[in-house]
């Protein structure tokens, strides 16, 4: 959210910065304040869209126990393809699927604000071992880098995993 805000604003700096060197005096010609009431106008829709996809992004991710949740069956479902395949079959495709899948979560997880009511599935999240769950597949570099800025996130909030 504070990510948009600093958008919008950067959006709408530059245009209030050119009126203020135009404009040295109280008044403000007729035309200037129109294009910048129609930039902050623009603006201000802008950051409602936004604002209401961030909502429904939100309540998606909040659905069925959270994108925690989602990440612990990821890996739950790697574990279960490495019990039932055969030393000989191919099953990197499916693994690397599912790190995808499981980094592609970490990452949306770390844009969603951190609550105190998902302290458990984030202690769990964080102590798997992917290296080892993945087998080294296509991204497992990604999993284990959105879980290093997860650990970094819960660190500077004070939330011990």
């Amino acid at each position: 959210m504070e990510s948009l805000r600093i958008e919008v604003a950067y959006q709408i700096l530059p245009a209030v910065a050119r009126v203020i060197k135009k404009e040295t005096s109280m008044f403000v010609k007729r035309k200037t304040f129109d294009a910048c009431c129609h930039q902050l106008t623009s603006c201000r829709l802008l950051l409602s869209a936004n604002q209401a996809t961030l909502g429904r992004l939100r309540s998606a991710a909040g659905e069925g126990g959270e994108v925690y949740k989602r990440i612990l069956e990821c890996r739950e479902m790697a574990a279960w393809v490495r019990r039932i395949t055969t030393p000989g079959s191919d099953q990197s495709c499916l693994l690397d699927h599912l790190a995808y899948m499981d980094g592609w979560l970490l990452h949306l997880a770390n844009e969603l604000a951190l609550t105190g009511y998902i302290r458990q599935m984030l202690q769990a999240v964080l102590k798997d071992d992917v290296t080892e769950l993945y087998g080294g597949g296509h991204w497992l570099a990604v999993v284990m880098e959105e879980q290093t800025k997860l650990r970094e996130r819960m660190r500077i909030a004070g939330v011990e995993a």
